[in-house]
């Protein structure tokens, strides 16, 4: 499981980093208006984007298959995870959602392992701390 997230996470920095597509993505971002003078379909674009994230969710939910109960509903339980894990590593921060990722693990694990009660709060009480002292995040910018 840890292979294929890794691996998955360096091709999706490499699309969106070193790749005409990913550019194309990170400029229609910021200026959607621009990119389309310059001549690209940014709309078809951008459904490439929600293909492609369609696709991330299919892998992460294959991936979470094993770890959780398999059932209609699961995403459930994964959605405030990912808005705390989005939220403490920065809006839009690719490296900050995976330190943050990587940091809300250690914090949960080691919650679980030392004071049980407190596991479901572990998370909510690192994201109040990360916000207090940087309001936007690890990686977010200003």
């Amino acid at each position: 499981m840890i292979v294929c997230t890794v691996t998955i996470l360096l091709i999706l920095w490499y699309l969106l980093v070193r790749t005409p597509f990913g550019r194309i993505i990170r400029a229609g971002s910021e200026d959607r208006e621009m990119v389309g003078l310059l001549g690209i379909n940014v709309p078809r674009v951008f459904i490439g984007v929600v293909a492609l994230s369609c696709c991330l969710a299919c892998t992460a939910g294959m991936l979470a298959a094993p770890l959780w109960t398999v059932t209609p509903a699961m995403a459930a339980s994964a959605i405030m995870p990912a808005f705390v894990i989005v939220t403490i590593g920065g809006l839009g921060s690719y490296l900050g959602a995976i330190v943050a990722g990587l940091l809300v693990g250690i914090v949960t694990a080691l919650t679980i392992q030392f004071w049980p009660a407190a596991a479901g709060a572990a998370m909510y009480a690192l994201m109040a701390l990360v916000l207090l002292v940087r309001p936007r995040g690890l990686f977010g910018d200003r």
